[in-house]
Formats: C-alpha cells, structure tokens, sequence
C-alpha cells in the first residue's frame, strides 16, 4: 500500500487517475491471493464521455495488460447509510444520503434510479427489505441500465460499498442478512417483468449472508428473469444455511454474457432435495463468465451448475428470450471449487458450449466433472483443471466423472490435460469414469493423467494417451497443488484443446515453464 502513486500508479487512456484510495487483499485473498486497488478516477483531462480507455497498472516501471477499459459516462451517485433520511436525500451529496436502498413501496434510492447511476452504500449490519421483500427488486422500466454511450440516461447501474475513511480508506464493509420469511438480497425482475428492467446492472464489494429460514429463492445476489448483462464482482456471499428446499444459490439465475468475478461463496445448504448451489445459471443464460472465485462447503448442491430448469431449449417459453439454443459461450477458469453434496461441475440439461480451464475442484460428494444433457452439437473443452479428493459419497455416483444422459447427444466433450486424482476422502468404490446414460461417443478423453490412490480402479481405457501415477502434488494437505519434481504432470500437456493457455491458476507462473505445459492447473516453476 505505501507504494501507490509512487511504484504503484494507475493509468486510464494514458491520464494517471487523481489519487489513491486502498490496495489490500480482495474477498478471495486467502485462497487466490487476489488484491483489490481503489482509486478515484478524476477528470482524466476531461476525455470524451462514451469511449473505452484501456486500464493500465504499472508497477515498478512495468506496465500490466491493458485490455481492460473504463468508459467514462453521465450519472449521479446516491448514496444511502443507515443514518440516511429517504425525505431528505439528494443525490450526490454524501452528508444527505438515503436510508433504504428500496422501500416496499419501492422507495428510498431505487425510487429515482436510473440507467448511468451509482448506488453507494455505506458500512453496517443491514437487513431492511423493499419490494417483494427483497433488499432490492428491480421492477421498473426506469431500474434498467444500458451500454455507456456518453449520453445522459445511459451506462451501469453500479451498486457497490463505499471507499471511506474507515480502515485506511479500506472498501466498507456492507454486511446485509435476508431476514427469516423473506427473500432478501438483490433480485432481478420477475417473469412478468422480463426484458424491461434489471438489466447491465453491476454488483461489487458487498458481505450477503441469508437467514436459514428465509423464502425460496432468496439467493444473495439472483438475477431471476434479467435478460443481462450482470457483474457481479469481489463479493462474500454466504452463509445460508437453508432449512428449506431452497432451488437457489450464491449466484444464480438468467441472462446473457453475465460475468461473476473474484466471488467468496460458500455456505449454501438444503434441507430435502440438494438443489441450493454455489453458482446456478438457469434457463435463458448464455456467455457466461465464471472466473477468479472461490466456492466451498456447498452441501446444499453443486459448486457450479448449468440447468435449463423450464425446458426452454426444448422451446419457446413466455417471459424468456425467444430461440434460446442452450448454454451457449460458457467459460470457468481459475476457480478453486471445493466441497459439495452433489456434482463439482454439473453441465446439466441444455448445456451446448463451455470451455472450462485452470479450476481446481476438490471434495465434491459426487462425480468432479457430470454430464447430463441430450444436446445436439456439443462443443465443450474441460482442460488443465486439477481434480482431487472427488467423490467423497458412499452414494453409487461418486465416480470421477459421470455422463447420465446422453440419448440423442451428437458432438465433442474434450476432456483433456487435466489431473484425476482420488484422496483421503474419496471412497474406494469410486472409478475414473462410469456411464450411467446412453451412448457416450461425444466424449473425447486424451492426456490426462490418472491416480488412483492405491485403491485399485479400473484404467481409463477411452483415454489412449493416458498417464498414470501420483501426481507428487507439493503440499496436497495444505491445498498445495502444483505438481513436485518428478511428477508425471510436468511438461506432459500435449494434447489439442483449442486452448490459448497464457498463465496457471495463480495467474501469476507463464504457461508453459518448460517444453509444454503441465497437465493440470498449476505449472510447476522455479
């Protein structure tokens, strides 16, 4: 922190931006080692409003990527503190905020939002409910943000804590509880609703955790029937410990090229029927990107699940998007999903397309890796993913990976360069691979490396360019995964993914180190 503006400088379009605010560690530090950086942008000499400026970070001289963008754009800010008077607030002035980020009649803040606005809320225990007793419904046409043109009413509707003084000008910490009987936490319109608001909407910096007795559907952040896009970024979602069927989850929901970004989720539970998930994109989703986040101690479901829950591929539904094909443009990659009742990755019903890299998925209670769809044209890539200590369940779906659909199904499921492998907690009746469905001929095993443990599996004989042997991980108890000298993973990643693989799951080690890269998702380095 003692370095920003000095070795530590932030340019957008080339304007470095007015000053400094925080660097610390981001909701995800513990485990990704993630920082967040806040500044606060400026004038950036009065750059035209509506065009993308490249991001830059330089630290010591050397300069980051810089494909990432800030759009300079028209809006007001509201905020809104629990001392706040909804009478009295003016928008822009922190010493008159809003009480209520909604009211029920769907006052407080949300009453005047519009497209282009930012929602900043201030630090506290919160736990008010607004309309349909969700902390924040959108349900008016108003409740809609846009792509940023540079014309007034467009752009982000962000909703976020605010940078203060508190800590060292540490983001707030904004800790909301959906009480019992209620559904809490942001929502996006209703069905009735859908396609005319809650869309582009930007969630960051904010600690949700559920009552166990609040209604279905109270995810923290649900994006319900929103057409998207969302972002929803650096956020601690959990726990819920739900006492009902929940049919839920941290994340969950519709829409298209959502991003869910450097998430901590965990704690999700279910009572009955395990259908409350870390991260759950229903029905209408498309172009998701699923990155960065840390999931664990799901028993309520999976850590990640795609599910078409209505049918909508099978055709057109009333309140969805039209023509909807299935799970189109999914991406997951460097994720550390950990511990679950059901499936780590469940590519359910109406999953088409995903490419899945750099995921460690460890202790999930059921298969790792599931497959249960009958779609036509599969395109989907799992590789360099670590998969260990899976299938924890003495139920009969505890194999590695599982395909129990299949009837119907035509294309590729390349499953390649990734680390199978069984741990303390695996259950010795598990195997690499089962088919519990139909025809299985889509799916395409090469390279991956296999370990059993000593506990005397069958080989993976689909794989003909299989490994086998103790991957030799550095420090597996302490969740050290990267592949020791002498591992058989170490430049042994050769098979043909499609892949343009830059980095390992740190994000931090070049891919490859040595003459290929290492199966799995770390690449062992000096």
């Amino acid at each position: 922190p003692s370095s920003l503006g000095t070795t530590t400088r932030v340019y957008i379009g080339g304007v470095e931006v007015a000053n400094y605010r925080y660097l610390g560690p981001a909701k995800v530090a513990s485990k990704l080692g993630l920082q967040q950086l806040t500044v606060q942008v400026g004038s950036l000499n009065n750059a035209a409003m509506g065009k993308a400026l490249p991001v830059t970070v330089s630290v010591n001289g050397v300069a980051s990527n810089t494909d990432n963008t800030f759009t300079p754009n028209p809006g007001r800010i509201l905020f809104v503190a629990l001392d706040g008077n909804d009478s009295t607030a003016v928008p822009g002035d922190i010493t008159k905020p809003y009480r209520h980020l909604q009211t029920a009649s769907n006052g407080g803040a949300a009453g005047v939002l519009h497209a282009g606005d930012h929602i900043v809320i201030r630090g506290g225990n919160w736990s008010d409910t607004g309309f349909e007793t969700a902390w924040l419904r959108f349900r008016t046409t108003d409740q809609r943000g846009s792509a940023p043109t540079g014309a007034s009413g467009t752009g982000w509707i962000h909703i976020t804590a605010y940078p203060g003084q508190v800590n060292g000008n540490a983001i707030e910490d904004v800790h909301y509880t959906t009480p019992a009987n209620a559904r809490g936490g942001i929502h996006g319109a209703n069905s009735a609703t859908f396609n005319t608001t809650g869309d582009w909407i930007s969630i960051s910096n904010l600690r949700m955790d559920v009552d166990a007795n609040a209604y279905s559907d109270a995810a923290p952040i649900n994006l319900q029937y929103s057409a998207g896009p969302w972002r929803v970024v650096n956020n601690e979602l959990g726990p819920w410990p739900s006492a009902i069927n929940s049919k839920a989850g941290g994340v969950s929901g519709h829409g298209t090229n959502t991003k869910v970004l450097g998430n901590h989720i965990y704690g999700m539970a279910c009572t009955g029927a395990q259908e409350n998930h870390g991260i759950y994109a229903d029905s209408g989703a498309s172009n998701w990107e699923i990155a960065y986040n840390w999931i664990h101690d799901i028993s309520g479901g999976n850590l990640v699940q795609f599910f078409d829950n209505i049918g909508l591929s099978a055709g057109n539904v009333s309140g969805f998007p039209a023509n909807w094909p299935g799970f189109t443009g999914m991406q997951v990659h460097h994720n550390w999903l950990d511990g679950s009742g059901k499936h780590g990755l469940n590519l359910a019903d109406g999953t088409i397309s995903a490419t899945i890299w750099n995921n460690v998925v460890a202790r999930s209670g059921y298969a790792a890796l599931r497959l249960n769809t009958a779609s036509k044209n599969l395109n989907v890539t799992v590789a360099y993913n670590t998969f260990y200590d899976n299938g924890t369940s003495s139920d009969s779906s505890n194999d590695q990976v599982l395909n129990t659909w299949g009837a119907g199904a035509t294309g590729t499921v390349r499953v390649a360069d990734n680390i199978f492998a069984a741990g303390p907690h695996t259950q010795h009746d598990s195997s690499f691979y089962s088919n519990a469905g139909a025809a299985d001929g889509y799916f395409s095993f090469t390279r991956n490396l296999y370990w059993d443990n000593g506990f005397g599996w069958a080989k993976q004989t689909a794989d003909t360019a299989a490994l086998t042997g103790d991957p030799k991980f550095t420090a597996a108890v302490s969740g050290n995964l990267v592949p020791a000298a002498g591992s058989p993973a170490i430049d042994k990643g050769t098979a043909v993914t499609g892949l343009t693989l830059n980095d390992d799951f740190t994000g931090t080690v070049a891919r490859p180190q040595g003459g290929a890269s290492d199966i799995g998702a770390f690449e062992a380095h000096p």
